[in-house]
């Protein structure tokens, strides 16, 4: 045991001293994609990573948050004149305020020093607040929940100077929103512009 510990510990240094720190910071807009159908719903968000540069690869943690919510038509009659029609409207139903997804990511690094462009996978978990009320029958105060996340990333990064830089980044994430007797998976389109910090 003695022995493992005294690797990870010179893995662990090697690492920091052989990659490169960085923060990432952004906004940008959501498309949120409702469970019941292909309608989608642009919503703002924000986004911060902490994260590791090895020659070729990226490791780090990513934390975002934002609101969710999915517009859906709802089916209503109306009656006139002794005959009923049935009408339809949009209507935006908030499922999470606030969804704060945490994930792991790796990203593989294409391109040179002052361009380079990123792809990869990002997993974790969502803590989100519930706004809906639930089933009284289930009698059930609790208001917030922590389920899993994951999603695929694409991005690049310009380095304009030593210590800064410009990104652009695109993700695509499932959402795993369950709460005490509801449960929503809603996918999310993202598209985020920020700013890097290199140490």
């Amino acid at each position: 045991m003695k022995y493992i510990f005294s690797l990870c510990l010179l893995l662990s240094s090697h690492l920091l001293t052989a990659q490169k720190l960085q923060i990432r910071a952004g906004v940008g807009l959501l498309s949120v994609h409702s469970p019941y159908s292909n309608k989608a719903t642009q919503v703002p968000g924000a986004t911060a990573a902490f994260i590791y540069n090895s020659r070729h690869w990226q490791y780090g943690v990513q934390l975002d948050y934002t609101k969710l919510k999915y517009t859906d038509q709802i089916y209503y009659n109306v009656y006139r004149y002794g005959l009923r029609y049935e009408m339809s409207r949009d209507t935006v139903f908030t499922i999470a305020n606030p969804a704060i997804p945490l994930q792991c990511i790796v990203n593989r690094k294409i391109g040179h020093k002052k361009l380079i462009g990123y792809f990869g996978l990002s997993l974790g978990t969502v803590t989100f607040y519930n706004p809906l009320p639930e089933d009284p029958r289930a009698n059930v105060k609790q208001k917030w929940f922590t389920n899993l996340s994951g999603g695929i990333q694409l991005g690049a990064s310009y380095k304009f100077s030593k210590k800064w830089g410009a990104n652009l980044e695109a993700k695509n994430n499932l959402l795993i929103l369950r709460s005490a007797n509801r449960t929503y998976a809603p996918r999310t389109r993202s598209l985020t512009a920020g700013v890097n910090y290199y140490f």
